[in-house]
């Protein structure tokens, strides 16, 4: 088997099936009635979805024999699938004829399926032969891009009628197709997980091809298909773990291991959310349904034997023969009930916890209320903590008045620099030789400089201020007055009135230290710091 290709199309859309916050009985009803809800459910004429063809007054009136029979015919299928379902006396309605001019590939619905994608989808055998006899291609892809084999396994109804393996048989050749978005057929079972009423028929159908594939191809061709990563680098593994399915995380990671390690466009790997996940979330098998419960039943997850710890209450030895029968059958149907209960949640006894809080609700009611009145008190304290501080306007107009108050005192000190240049710049004497022509063209282009140059400068000021904001209070400024709190002997809190006072005696006890000091034969530097002014460098001392 060749390493399945794909072509990139459009970009992938996930049909609405897929919705996982569907409920656990929508998601059964749509094998029960033999069709998705996806399907019938009332959809605009220009979706996608629509079941039947869009045929109105608006379309072109010239419309051939051959394809009025064919649009008879579809809307004929679809409604034998709809209306059939599962019923007793369903064997009894004979499917309907395709016409003698059947196009056996064209489309019998707006979503481009063929009669051979609902004959899979539905899971009808008999159609499926038949159609495959009149030459039916099992390649032919809908709008979704989805083969009848992809339709089939999108479905519980193979899951239901036990129809997968040999429908699987008459479809093999497609079981490697990979889509225009680089997803298998099992992706398309990991998708379906999305819904929880899916995730036993997901593994029945995972379980089917695995077992074929084991027997039809080699162990290196199965881990190359289980191992395909789509457009956003998921496998199928990785997708089933997402979607909290973790038995057929389990299933297709027991045949492919390396598909757990392999990483999507995300970082996201299968056994790195399986190793997050605790057990006993693992452990909870699927509540069942009212609705599949008889085809739940075949499932191996709820047919082991349980043990029931319940027994029939004791009866007073002078009871009579009537309270005698009805106690004995109410024991045996309380019997019944804990049974389907046990095997639909799991063991009460899987979690010691719950048992001690159901036999001590008044221990479990005081530690509840212990814990509100914690996070009450939590809340408070917060809130209260909250309304202390200044409001957000309150804060924000602070800012802009110290923002405004630093850009002036900045305009100043370049302003006072620029004047001690100018007062300490000569004027150099020489004659006035050129004209008033040359004289105002020179002034003219100076101005310009001028002019560009304190555009710059208020960009840079600006830029400047902003940094300044960005930067805020480095983390070190509290070390630092830690420190000078230690070296002084005084409280921090009173550091900033007395900070000017401490500034002043440590510049004089510097000055001191360098006068006596003069008879080093190292040469006293003069620091200095500069501003990032357009232009030359302004130095200011420190």
């Amino acid at each position: 088997m060749a390493p399945p290709a794909y072509h990139p199309y459009e970009p992938y859309e996930m049909s609405q099936g897929f919705d996982e916050d569907e409920s656990l009985e929508q998601a059964t009803l749509e094998s029960s009635s033999m069709i998705a809800d996806e399907e019938i459910m009332a959809m605009s004429q220009n979706g996608t979805y629509t079941r039947k063809r869009k045929r109105g007054i608006n379309e072109a009136p010239a419309i051939s024999i051959t394809e009025q029979e064919h649009i008879l015919y579809g809307d004929q299928l679809l409604d034998y699938f709809m209306t059939v379902g599962d019923a007793p006396e369903a064997t009894r309605i004979p499917p309907p004829q395709p016409p003698a001019n059947f196009q056996v590939d064209r489309a019998i619905d707006d979503s481009g399926n063929t009669a051979l994608h609902w004959a899979c989808a539905m899971g009808d055998l008999e159609i499926v032969r038949d159609l495959l006899r009149r030459g039916a291609n099992i390649k032919a892809l809908s709008e979704q891009e989805e083969t009848p084999l992809v339709r089939a396994v999108l479905f519980t109804n193979n899951y239901e009628k036990r129809t997968f393996p040999p429908l699987l048989e008459l479809l093999l050749d497609t079981v490697s197709f990979r889509d225009w978005f680089g997803a298998t057929l099992f992706h398309h079972i990991a998708e379906t997980t999305r819904s929880k009423g899916k995730w036993r028929s997901s593994r029945y159908y995972c379980e089917v091809l695995l077992d074929k594939l084991r027997v039809t191809f080699s162990a290196e061709e199965v881990d190359l298909l289980l191992s395909c990563q789509d457009q956003n680098g998921d496998t199928a593994a990785l997708i089933a773990a997402r979607n909290g399915a973790f038995r057929l995380v389990d299933l297709l990671l027991a045949r492919c291991p390396r598909a757990g390690d392999l990483i999507n466009n995300k970082g996201e790997a299968a056994s790195a959310i399986v190793r997050r996940v605790a057990p006993n979330e693992r452990d909870a098998p699927l509540p069942p349904s009212s609705i599949t419960m008889g085809n739940d039943q075949l499932d191996p997850d709820v047919t082991a034997p349980v043990t029931s710890d319940h027994q029939p209450p004791s009866l007073p030895q002078d009871s009579s023969p009537a309270t005698s029968a009805l106690m004995s059958k109410i024991g045996v149907i309380m019997a019944e009930a804990n049974r389907k209960l046990t095997a639909g949640y799991g063991s009460s006894k899987a979690n010691q916890q719950d048992s001690d809080d159901v036999a001590n609700p008044e221990a479990l009611y005081a530690q509840l209320e212990s814990d509100r009145q914690k996070i009450q008190k939590q809340v408070g304290m917060l809130m209260a903590k909250e309304a202390e501080e200044e409001s957000f306007d309150t804060q924000l107009d602070r800012y802009e008045q110290l923002r405004g108050s630093y850009e002036s005192l900045l305009e100043k000190i370049h302003q006072a620099r620029l004047r001690e240049r100018i007062a300490s710049t000569p004027v150099p004497e020489k004659e006035d030789t050129e004209d008033d022509q040359d004289k105002k063209l020179r002034t003219y282009h100076m101005a310009r400089q001028l002019c560009s140059a304190q555009k710059a400068r208020r960009v840079a000021v600006k830029d400047l201020v902003q940094q300044t904001a960005d930067a805020g209070v480095s983390t070190k400024f509290d070390v630092h007055r830690k420190l000078v709190a230690l070296a002084t002997g005084l409280k921090e809190e009173d550091l900033d009135p007395m900070a000017a006072e401490l500034a002043e005696t440590l510049e004089f006890d510097r000055m001191n230290g360098k006068a006596a000091g003069a008879e080093s034969p190292e040469p006293e530097a003069r620091e200095s710091a500069t501003f990032p002014i357009p232009g030359p460098t302004v130095s200011v001392d420190a």
